[in-house]
């Protein structure tokens, strides 16, 4: 497989396409279409100020006429794109909702902005009735900001851990899922072709599984390496891109959050955390798949039975949320030394900086359950892989443990 162009192409456009998607909303939006219109606002009490403060998209004109007559006159025929009409019977406090008539409709963005104008405006001749000065008004709505800290005054957060505990989990499920299923698919191919006769008279069983773990186990090793060198070295290139087309602020989010991660979350044990329960899981799940395959006489009957397999995976990912929102509780902690379960659930807890030993022990559980698995795996393959026109029967089973 690793020698099939379909297997690099799919390789390299993975991340490639991570990168486009990040990039595309700055690209798109430089060839959107113009969002302009233009807007009569009738305020027959002179509510508004005689000047309104400019906006880049609204062009507004500003008259004093009847508004039933206004209204009855608007038309297609109009020159304006909407028809904003002032309350006359209510003051500027009392104002909560101002009527707008369009012939066609507005996009979001129109009405949004709209929105946002029309409601600054209001907010400034509230204040001025208020007599409320500038610095008065930002001491009464500047927002609070937490500043989260450990005994030993060091700042912490949970969004970091949250969104990558997600992300690993999520990666996790997906191959997982995929490479477990690849293996599957190439024992069951082989078995009905008869190609597996052949194998088997040059290879011992046990070697010919344990190749096609081993073998599948690299290809999915070798492509997360290559997604992870492909979006580490894309930093400096998005970096460039979002300096070129005047998105600062997005660069500023971004580098606050690459600082933030850095400060309250240990990379160094993180990545290879991930590497390592990504190869024990594989390991564990491929020997499981590896049996379906192996004890199965049809493709149907693989479909059948890969949902043995694949249900604790899924299992684990709906697990997974309930464990970000809570890492150090005691159903997270037990759900995570569960070996089917910890190469999702304990990757999702990592980031929050858990203890080592908890760590320590989950590896060393999934570590022995997956040689229990692999020696099953191997009496089953064993028998299973020559058995045609019969499923592999309580009868073939005890002959494994002779």
């Amino acid at each position: 497989r690793i020698r099939n162009k379909w297997f690099w192409i799919s390789t390299i456009l993975v991340p490639f396409g991570i990168i486009v998607l990040s990039i595309a909303p700055a690209i798109l939006a430089q060839f959107s279409p113009e969002s302009e219109f233009s807007v009569q606002l009738n305020d027959p009490s002179d509510i508004l100020p005689q000047e309104l403060p400019p906006n880049e998209l609204i062009s507004v004109t500003q008259i004093s006429e009847n508004p039933d007559e206004l209204r009855q006159g608007f038309s297609d025929q109009s020159d304006f794109d909407a028809l904003t009409l002032i309350p006359t019977d209510k003051g500027v406090r009392e104002i909560s909702e101002i009527p707008v008539i369009v012939n066609e409709p507005l996009s979001i963005v129109q009405e949004t902005e709209l929105n946002q104008y029309l409601s600054g405006i209001f907010s400034n001749l509230r204040i001025a009735e208020a007599q409320l000065t500038p610095e008065q008004l930002n001491a009464i709505s500047a927002p609070l900001q937490l500043n989260i800290q450990t005994p030993d005054a060091e700042e912490t957060s949970s969004r970091i851990p949250f969104a990558l505990g997600y992300g690993t989990g999520f990666l996790m499920y997906f191959l997982l899922i995929f490479f477990g299923s690849t293996i599957m698919r190439s024992i069951q191919e082989e078995k009905s072709s008869r190609v597996v006769e052949i194998l088997i008279s040059t290879v011992k069983p046990f070697e010919l599984m344990m190749g096609k773990i081993l073998g599948v186990l690299s290809l999915g090793l070798t492509q997360a390496l290559f997604w992870f060198a492909i979006v580490m070295s894309s930093v400096p290139l998005l970096t460039k891109f979002a300096e070129d087309n005047d998105t600062t602020q997005a660069l500023d989010v971004a580098s606050s959050l690459i600082e933030e991660a850095s400060n309250t979350i240990n990379l160094f044990l993180v990545i290879p955390s991930f590497f390592i329960f990504f190869a024990l899981g594989m390991l564990l799940y491929a020997s499981i798949f590896a049996m379906i395959a192996a004890s199965a006489d049809s493709q149907s009957d693989v479909q059948s039975l890969s949902g043995v397999a694949i249900i604790p995976i899924v299992i684990a990912f709906v697990l997974m949320f309930t464990v970000i929102n809570s890492p150090e509780s005691t159903f997270a902690t037990v759900s995570s030394m569960i070996p089917f379960f910890s190469p999702l659930i304990m990757l999702a807890r990592i980031p929050f900086g858990i203890p080592l030993w908890e760590i320590g022990l989950s590896l060393v559980i999934l570590i022995a359950t997956t040689l229990f698995f692999i020696w099953i795996a191997a009496k089953i393959f064993r028998i299973g892989i020559l058995l045609y026109g019969e499923k592999l029967s309580w009868r073939h089973l005890k002959t494994i443990w002779r």
